[in-house]
């Protein structure tokens, strides 16, 4: 961490704690950063969809981290936190019956679906709508043309999912069994999960990017003040969901479809040291 990282664009200086979290919060980005991406081209669409959604969800948390200390306040960073957690609800929901992954067609069926509908009430044209839905022509048939999407069902909605962890309490919730490692990681994820301060903190972001009175409360400074950044409690909570969130996605695509995973890479140490480092964030 550079000198400069101590103070912030609106003036304030942060703290030993503050410095510690980022450092933090940097090691699990670092880390992530070094799992190469395989493409297959040759995969059903919905295994080709499974095996971007890592690089889609580490990007973000790379955004969010970058984003500290440069003057963007809680809506940007809220809604990318919470972004991310919710990916990681969907999938471990995912990784419970791998089958699932199917939804993701059904998902995309239907907002294909809404586009043309709406395309259609309102007389409007769209004459690049074929090369909108299908930039990359004739990959892991996302064009549909195949019909076989048809009978996908669809995924629980952000809501549902946020709802459901909300609601239901630790105790209700059915571990699964770890009756090997990678399940012992899903489970160690879902006690992060289901930590008192994290559940506040999605509390709070299920308002993220919904106005900008959470970006206002998020960025003031002790005094009271309107600042340009985050205040450094709301920092450590916005992390703290995005870093659980892209590490649950991580093991819940590498269960999803675990014949994606990069060959030069070990897999059981890659997904122990993810859950390390994001158990270090929490802690921090």
């Amino acid at each position: 961490m550079a000198a400069d990282d101590d103070v912030r664009p609106d003036g304030r200086i942060a703290t030993p704690a503050t410095r510690q979290l980022r450092v933090a919060t940097r090691a699990l980005r670092l880390h992530l950063d070094e799992l190469p991406i395989d493409y297959r081209l040759d995969v059903p669409g919905d295994r080709f969809l499974a095996g971007l959604a890592f690089m889609f969800a580490r990007q973000r948390y790379d955004c969010a981290d970058s984003m500290i200390g440069a003057g963007f306040g809680g809506t940007v960073i809220g809604s990318m936190a919470r972004s991310l957690f919710v990916d990681g609800l969907r999938w471990l929901w995912i990784a419970e019956q791998p089958e699932r992954r199917r939804s993701l067609l059904g998902d995309l069926l239907e907002e294909r679906n809404r586009i043309c509908v709406l395309l259609e009430e309102t007389g409007a044209s769209c004459p690049n709508l074929a090369r909108w839905f299908m930039p990359l022509p004739d990959v892991a048939d996302l064009t549909g043309e195949s019909l076989a999407w048809l009978d996908a069902r669809s995924m629980p909605s952000e809501d549902e999912l946020l709802n459901d962890f909300l609601a239901t309490s630790r105790s209700d919730r059915s571990m699964p069994q770890a009756h090997n490692n990678h399940t012992m990681l899903v489970q160690r994820t879902r006690e992060l999960m289901e930590l008192a301060g994290l559940r506040g903190a999605v509390m709070v972001l299920a308002h993220a990017g919904h106005g900008n009175h959470l970006g206002l409360q998020s960025s003031l400074t002790d005094d009271g003040v309107p600042g340009h950044d985050l205040r450094a409690d709301h920092e450590a909570l916005f992390m703290q969901v995005a870093a659980v969130g892209v590490t649950a996605a991580l093991l819940g695509t590498a269960a999803a479809v675990p014949e994606l995973w990069p060959a030069d890479v070990d897999r059981e140490s890659f997904l122990q040291r993810t859950v390390d480092l994001t158990e270090d964030i929490t802690a921090t």
